[in-house]
């Protein structure tokens, strides 16, 4: 599975084709444009977890799309912290099979409601996302459910079982996601590891959920 494909494209995509608002943008003057901040887990716990920090991907998506036939332009930047955990994995040998990330998303609010179709996601749609967005990731059923709290707010996670590709060979895993409103952003959260080490992982993907921090300096 490459770690380094961006979560963040398959939202920014569905976040340009869903925006619109500000007068500047209605009237096509200038483009709708917002900024993620930054979330990360806090230092202390992704070091005592085991996790490695692999640092912080921005992307910014530019879409001119018609409204009743006019051209209207939509810029968003999301963020992506992502960090890295190995394992000693049966005829794969040492392998960097832990990977969780915490992706920071604009909402586009106007007038109070958000633009931002992550809004109205559920897990199930969160983790179809994340899967299309992550190459040799295949995300089957639904194995259970949790609640994490973090930054003032409890959310639901959803813990799905699926399979992940690692140095060519096909691994069973589990995946859990779900998603957050801090302050101007939403936040989505993804843990994934093999299904063989859940016993000790669950709990330190459990702790790593309950620990970010948004906003942070890129």
């Amino acid at each position: 599975m490459s770690t380094r494909r961006s979560i963040i494209g398959g939202i920014g995509a569905a976040t340009l084709a869903s925006a619109s608002g500000c007068l500047g943008f209605l009237t096509g003057s200038e483009p709708l444009e917002e900024s993620a901040s930054p979330a990360r887990v806090q230092a202390n716990v992704s070091e005592a977890t085991g996790y490695e920090f692999q640092g912080i991907e921005e992307q910014t998506l530019e879409e001119t799309f018609e409204i009743a036939g006019q051209e209207r332009t939509v810029i968003a930047t999301n963020a992506v912290a992502t960090y890295e955990k190995s394992f000693e994995i049966p005829l794969l040998g040492d392998a960097r099979a832990g990977v969780f990330a915490v992706v920071s998303t604009p909402a586009f609010e106007i007038a109070g409601q958000s633009l931002n179709p992550v809004s109205e996601y559920d897990e199930a749609e969160l983790v179809d996302l994340v899967a299309s967005q992550y190459e040799g990731l295949r995300v089957r059923g639904e194995r259970a459910r949790t609640t994490a709290t973090t930054l003032g707010t409890d959310y639901e996670v959803a813990i799905f079982a699926g399979t992940a590709t690692f140095q060519g060979q096909e691994v069973d895993v589990n995946v859990h996601t779900g998603s957050l409103r801090h302050e101007e952003d939403f936040l989505i959260p993804v843990g994934v590891y093999p299904q063989e080490l859940a016993d000790q992982e669950r709990a330190n993907v459990e702790t790593l959920l309950d620990s970010l921090e948004h906003p942070i300096e890129g």
